[in-house]
């Protein structure tokens, strides 16, 4: 009955998204507020020691995402700059003719040479760098205080 919806996800989720919202917090604090009958003593050490052992798998799946986004990342960067010295040398050999034709054809080669460099840069740049950004969410939620208190 004291249950009010905030998400659909569980309430360590709801506060990891709440410190992905707002990656400023250096330190947390969660407090949560029981029915007075749900209050039991051990409980603060309980949820502690539940988040402990949570934690360490969300790390684990971060180490895996950043290490797996930066293999296909690479890998997608060699091929990338493969297509891309293709596409710079056929545009360059297209270039020279005097064919309005031929000129267009090349320099939308030289661009979607560039392009193909897209992907694989924003994975090993920006995607990354989220990975590592959630991995330092889930370090804040491991190490936060947590406090029961009774409701009133």
């Amino acid at each position: 009955d004291n249950y009010q919806v905030y998400s659909y996800i569980s309430g360590i989720e709801f506060i990891a998204h709440e410190l992905w919202a707002n990656t400023a917090y250096k330190r947390v604090h969660a407090t949560f507020v029981l029915p007075p009958s749900e209050v039991v003593d051990g409980l603060e050490q309980d949820l502690r020691a539940a988040v402990k052992r949570f934690c360490p798998g969300r790390f684990r799946d971060h180490d895996h995402d950043i290490q797996a986004t930066r293999w296909r990342g690479i890998r997608a960067l060699t091929a990338s700059f493969l297509i891309l010295f293709v596409f710079i040398g056929a545009g360059n050999l297209l270039h020279s003719d005097d064919s309005l034709f031929l000129q267009i054809i090349s320099e939308g080669l030289i661009i979607a040479g560039w392009v193909a460099l897209w992907w694989p840069v924003d994975t090993l740049l920006f995607t990354a760098w989220e990975h590592r950004l959630d991995r330092n969410v889930w370090t804040k939620v491991n190490d936060m205080d947590i406090t029961v208190t009774a409701d009133n």
